[in-house]
């Protein structure tokens, strides 16, 4: 019993594996559109190494695209 009220169903449901990919994708770009848009806003101000770590970050989200697209097109990923 949740909340006074009686169940109606079983309290565990399944995830459908196939999403996953979808969600990772769009965490990626969220967090890259977030820093993306701070580092843009103030590269006028910033020295010229302080490309050389965006370019980093910028490596470490494009493989974790790249891993979502690989999960994407797997088969039987339950």
């Amino acid at each position: 019993m949740e909340s006074g009220q009686v169940p109606k169903e079983e309290g565990r449901t399944h995830f459908m594996m196939q999403y996953y990919s979808y969600v990772l994708m769009f965490v990626v770009f969220d967090v890259m559109s977030i820093f993306l848009y701070a580092w843009g806003s103030s590269i006028l101000g910033l020295p010229k190494t302080a490309t050389l770590p965006i370019i980093a970050f910028l490596g470490v989200m494009f493989a974790a695209f790249a891993y979502a697209l690989y999960q994407a097109g797997r088969k039987n990923i339950w």
